[in-house]
């Protein structure tokens, strides 16, 4: 008995895209075993609920230019290409958090219901919205994200496969790589795999499960491009529990973790990914520890009492010391009712916690500028600060405040 005979087919593709040299390209990987996974009901690949050994990234080598720009302060631009995950869900989501990196642009290219094929050749919507390869490419970007589920491909693509998507995924790699602006020393590329779609969902005309059998290939065929293009590698569907359909009464087609329309991850798992993914872009080493980052003051109508200017003391801001991050400094108001639950501020990306941070202190100042109790607050994951001790309403002028904190997790 043979470690070949004891892997599924899945893992067989697996193998074929590891061992295949650089010059192999993916649509070559794809068709070694087209057809072998069949079309049953069962078929299942690697996720959160049961995932392999195969690591979930590799390639973090290929992001130096990036990454040394990052450490450096340099002026960058990011790109981010793909569909309705990257246009609507968590596109947005980690659009947000690098463009709070110093010096950072974020270009969001992003379309829903369309194909990598499209893309790459400029039809459909591509046509005419400025959206298509060759504009991403023109703009000479210093790293572009590409998270193409694929799930769109045999209902909008003549001939749509899992070989045909493979295809555009080279098509794809070779224009960037072969851009003036685009190798491997010039612009940063993360290939990202598919995220989970409902089993057995079908798209009509077509015998091409969605998930069944793109996301059985979707893993091999952007792992083998990755490796043969020189790009980061980054698996999203792996993270995420297989979608499943929840037969009970009264909720038959209702998908445990997928959004109502069955092809998009509930919103908490778009905040996960994205936030993974931005860990993965940004470690730690390059989030600028010795420089302060002032807070974003809430909707509350609170202002900075300083300049404008980043790290200005007189304003509430952090600086991130290793694993530890300090803040303290003053928020103002004219006149203002605060009450608990109330939202104060919100943290920098690059200096924000992984958890829910305890016991940090802030100094509520009355109208007449005079100090009241001291009061406990909760620093939440996301960034803000929520009051957490119950307290009645107060008139403030402004707040003070100091807490720190250890970026578990980083």
């Amino acid at each position: 008995m043979t470690i070949l005979s004891q892997m599924n087919d899945t893992q067989k593709l697996e193998l074929a895209a590891a061992n295949s040299a650089a010059s192999v390209v993916p649509v070559q990987v794809a068709s070694a075993l087209v057809g072998s996974l069949g079309n049953g009901p069962g078929t299942m690949v690697p996720n959160a609920a049961g995932m392999d050994s195969a690591r979930l990234e590799f390639g973090l080598a290929w992001l130096f230019r990036w990454l040394n720009g990052l450490k450096a302060g340099t002026a960058m631009t990011v790109g981010m290409i793909g569909d309705s995950n990257t246009e609507s869900y968590r596109g947005p989501i980690l659009q947000a958090l690098l463009a709070q990196l110093p010096n950072v642009t974020v270009v969001n290219y992003g379309v829903g219901n369309t194909t990598l094929k499209q893309f790459v050749n400029k039809t459909g919507p591509y046509a005419s919205n400025s959206k298509a390869l060759d504009a991403v490419i023109a703009a000479g970007h210093d790293l572009i994200i590409s998270n193409w589920d694929g799930t769109n491909t045999p209902a909008i693509d003549a001939g749509g496969s899992p070989q045909s998507f493979a295809a555009d995924l080279d098509a794809m790699m070779t224009a960037i790589r072969g851009s003036a602006n685009g190798s491997p020393g010039r612009c940063a590329v993360v290939l990202c795999t598919s995220s989970a779609q409902a089993d057995g969902t079908v798209n009509a005309g077509t015998t091409w499960k969605r998930d069944m059998l793109f996301k059985a290939y979707s893993r091999p065929i952007v792992a083998a491009a990755a490796k043969a293009y020189g790009c980061a590698f980054f698996d999203l569907g792996a993270r995420l529990p297989e979608a499943t359909v929840d037969f009970a009464a009264g909720s038959v087609g209702v998908n445990t973790w997928l959004t109502d329309n069955r092809l998009h991850p509930i919103n908490a798992h778009n905040d996960i990914l994205a936030q993974i993914l931005f860990e993965y872009l940004v470690p730690s080493v390059y989030r600028n520890a010795s420089v302060r980052r002032d807070v974003t003051p809430g909707t509350s109508g609170f202002t900075q009492p300083g300049s404008v200017a980043p790290g200005n003391l007189e304003n509430m801001s952090t600086k991130r010391i290793a694993s530890h991050v300090y803040l303290e400094g003053r928020l103002n108001h004219a006149g203002l009712s605060i009450a608990q639950g109330q939202f104060l501020f919100a943290i920098n990306s690059t200096h924000r916690p992984r958890i829910q941070v305890w016991n940090a202190t802030i100094q509520l100042f009355d109208g007449a500028n005079q100090p009241m109790t001291p009061l406990r607050v909760n620093i939440q994951a996301d960034g803000q600060v929520l009051a957490a001790e119950a307290f009645s309403t107060f008139s403030v002028k402004s707040v003070r405040m100091r807490a720190d904190w250890e970026c578990v997790g980083y």
